[in-house]
């Protein structure tokens, strides 16, 4: 569900805290996201193990928490997971989760996970147990939660505003939380747009070295504005990547740029379809498939083969070689445009011979041409990217779609070896379609 972020405190007596910045700041912390037509779950659900007692709050000071919440302010809002870099990371949870806050508090188990689309985004919530000998959250009710990334912006926004009045209260000035929060503040722009970019590279805007920032600026510059989040969300942290990455779209733009052919067919399907906000990015993409199958005539379709898949869209003989080019070098796994006839032009990486890898992605950079309307050229990836996740989407059931593998599947579980097999009927790895069964609960694959 897309719900509301509510952080609920109330200053209380400190005791015998030490420091003036955590004394000043102690206080009960309630976490909780609330949905219209849900219950709310509640993110700090405690169990005191010395009193056998449940309570829905914590007792510890904000300072730490607005502390981890400025440092990491920029990863926080907009840097995506990552094939390699993601929450299974112990440096990418430092910067995401809440639990990271520090100083030896007992903060909860809370990982934003942005969604990589700005601050229309949407930012995923994982909230997780966590235990001591003396306490215990609890864990929060099975389910997908998710918050606007604008309404995650205000409401940490407003915590840490509270807590810089807090200190200012109580006379504390010059505190490590108050200089930087200004900095973010009182910069321009420009600036902001630089960390912004700078962190969902996967890069420290905090901590980063003069001749770095020079060559991320000098990348940045290489390319138009409108594809700084398609490379810096797909591409990072290491600077040759990125730099080869800008080369590779400079280039694409320049051939899509110099051609003018036209296919029809996907051009009169290009923007044509809704482009739902659900709150599951993948549920967008099996949406876009099934209203492309079905525009098409071919709920009924299999299209096993790249040119299965070129005749449906209108890629005629004469214009694939121009339109879909194959590259080793290319590193990414894909670019997709627009060429000055408003049909779209790719690029494809092809390393290996694997024709369901290939298959997979054109039908990958399909979905972004068709949603997206392509004012920009996208980068498909391995990010968990809301719009990667999306397209990864559209391709699995635009290839391999459920309502067609209920009928060939029978029973609770499958075997790996029906599984291979029905990749090879429908032109796709095994990995697609043990997803496709498990990710539409059609059936369970058996590993043993």
């Amino acid at each position: 569900m897309i719900g509301k972020l509510d952080i609920d405190f109330a200053w209380v007596d400190p005791e015998r805290a030490a420091g003036q910045e955590l004394a000043a700041t102690w206080a009960t912390l309630k976490l909780q996201v609330s949905h219209e037509t849900e219950p709310a779950r509640c993110l700090t659900e405690i169990v005191d193990k010395r009193t056998a007692s449940v309570r829905d709050h914590a007792f510890v000071p904000l300072y730490p928490l607005a502390e981890w919440i400025v440092t990491n302010w920029w990863h926080i809002l907009y840097e995506p997971e990552r094939e390699r870099i993601g929450r299974a990371d112990f440096r990418f949870q430092q910067r995401h989760n809440i639990l990271h806050a520090g100083d030896g508090y007992f903060f909860p188990s809370v990982l934003f996970l942005a969604g990589g689309d700005g601050d229309q985004g949407v930012t995923e919530i994982v909230s997780g147990e966590r235990e001591t000998p003396l306490r215990r959250y609890l864990p929060v009710k099975p389910g997908f939660l998710a918050v606007e990334t604008e309404q995650l912006q205000q409401v940490l926004r407003d915590l840490v505003d509270a807590v810089v009045y807090r200190l200012e209260d109580f006379g504390i000035t010059g505190t490590y939380l108050q200089i930087e929060w200004a900095e973010i503040l009182r910069a321009d722009s420009d600036t902001n747009e630089f960390r912004r970019s700078v962190a969902s590279a996967g890069l420290d805007p905090n901590d980063i070295e003069q001749d770095t920032a020079d060559e991320f600026v000098r990348i940045a510059n290489s390319i138009p504005r409108s594809e700084w989040d398609t490379l810096f969300n797909n591409v990072g942290p290491d600077l040759d990547t990125l730099n080869a990455a800008a080369h590779a779209l400079v280039e694409h733009r320049k051939r899509l740029d110099a051609t003018e052919y036209t296919i029809p067919v996907a051009a009169d399907l290009r923007g044509g379809f809704q482009r739902w906000k659900a709150p599951q990015p993948w549920l967008s993409g099996y949406q876009l498939a099934r209203e492309v199958r079905a525009t098409l005539g071919a709920e009924e379709t299999l299209f096993p083969s790249i040119e299965r898949v070129q005749q449906a869209f209108g890629f005629t003989e004469d214009v694939s070689d121009e339109a879909i080019r194959h590259s080793a070098e290319l590193p990414v796994d894909a670019i997709v445009g627009v060429n000055r006839g408003g049909s779209p032009g790719m690029t494809i990486r092809s390393r290996t011979r694997d024709s369901n890898k290939v298959l997979f992605l054109l039908c990958r950079s399909m979905g972004e041409y068709l949603i997206d309307g392509m004012n920009s050229q996208q980068i498909i990836s391995g990010s968990r990217s809301a719009r990667q996740k999306r397209n990864r989407a559209f391709a699995a059931e635009f290839l391999a779609p459920a309502a067609l593998l209920r009928r060939r599947v029978h029973g609770y579980s499958v075997s790996p070896e029906e599984v291979e097999e029905l990749g090879l009927e429908f032109g796709v790895s095994g990995m697609v379609i043990a997803h496709q069964l498990e990710n539409h609960r059609i059936a369970a694959v058996n590993t043993l």
